[in-house]
């Protein structure tokens, strides 16, 4: 059973959570100081990031150690899912993971995470659970995600009305695709440009990463609603002179930008396309005005 709090903690301090060894359904609790570590198993630290959670893309680390004797462990990061989920009094939904999302760091035993929040925490009934799954035990924790701060923008969302989801409650709409901001950075040459893609499916209880080849399951799981045949992303600085992004395995989709300067915003324009449909920021048939996102991004330096 996890036992969930709503602190916000200093970026300085961790949230640490002990996970015994029972099998798939492994028992947790949330504390900051350790119990007596019994002979199997993890003890699991969420490291609360310098600028804390934010909407968007959220960078962390886990700290993972032996209970059995409190060395790092290390060499697990294939074993390590995340799962985030928003508790809302009306609903409740997931949010993307990429599928590179845990990677081991320099540091034995800390774990480099991402997670790409799609909202903030909004109160203590309306609140996050990360859950961090180890060889089948799992630990939670209740990161307070905040809005995500400056100008540029987290995400965009694209649709198309003849693709509908049903919701938890039973209602349809469009389904959402998302495209988050992954980076932009800038050099001499130019610059690059980075989104992750994801979508909806099993009435929001999944929110898979998107690419080509890829099927999308139906509310309960149980059957492809959709198979993505094709995917096709184009990217344009001045909504004229468009050029394809490309795309990995990751659902990561980039583009070089020569017109990048680093430090100095820029907008930067993607239309999206699967199997041969256009997908719109309000779902209806592109007419110009709705038919891409738009992205305002500071490159960074590289």
């Amino acid at each position: 059973m996890s036992v969930k709090s709503f602190c916000s903690f200093a970026a300085v301090a961790v949230m640490s959570v002990f996970i015994a060894s029972c099998g798939s359904s492994g028992s947790s609790s949330s504390t900051e100081t350790p119990s007596t570590p019994p002979v199997t198993g993890y003890n699991v630290e969420l490291l609360q990031p310098a600028m804390g959670f934010v909407t968007g893309k959220s960078a962390f680390q886990i700290r993972v150690t032996k209970k059995s004797d409190g060395s790092a462990a290390t060499g697990l990061a294939s074993q390590i899912t995340l799962y985030p989920l928003m508790h809302m009094t009306s609903m409740s939904h997931t949010s993307p993971v990429p599928a590179d999302a845990v990677t081991e760091s320099p540091t034995p035993g800390v774990y480099d995470c991402t997670v790409f929040f799609l909202m903030a925490t909004m109160s203590a009934t309306d609140y996050w659970d990360l859950q961090v799954t180890i060889a089948g035990e799992t630990a939670t924790f209740n990161p307070n995600v905040t809005m995500s701060m400056g100008s540029d923008t987290v995400r965009a969302t694209l649709k198309n009305n003849s693709d509908m989801i049903m919701s938890m409650g039973g209602t349809m709409s469009a389904r959402s695709y998302y495209l988050f901001n992954d980076g932009a950075t800038s050099d001499e040459h130019g610059g690059e440009f980075t989104l992750f893609l994801a979508t909806s499916q099993e009435g929001l209880m999944a929110m898979p990463p998107l690419v080509a080849g890829m099927s999308i399951m139906n509310m309960g799981g149980t059957s492809v609603q959709m198979t993505i045949n094709s995917l096709e992303l184009m990217a344009s600085i001045d909504g004229m002179n468009w050029e394809a992004m490309t795309c990995d395995a990751n659902a990561r989709c980039s583009i070089h930008v020569h017109e990048f300067v680093a430090g100095v915003t820029a907008d930067i324009y993607v239309s999206m396309k699967i199997n041969g449909n256009d997908y719109t920021t309000d779902g209806a048939a592109a007419s110009g005005s709705n038919d891409y996102a738009t992205f305002t991004v500071t490159p960074g330096a590289m």
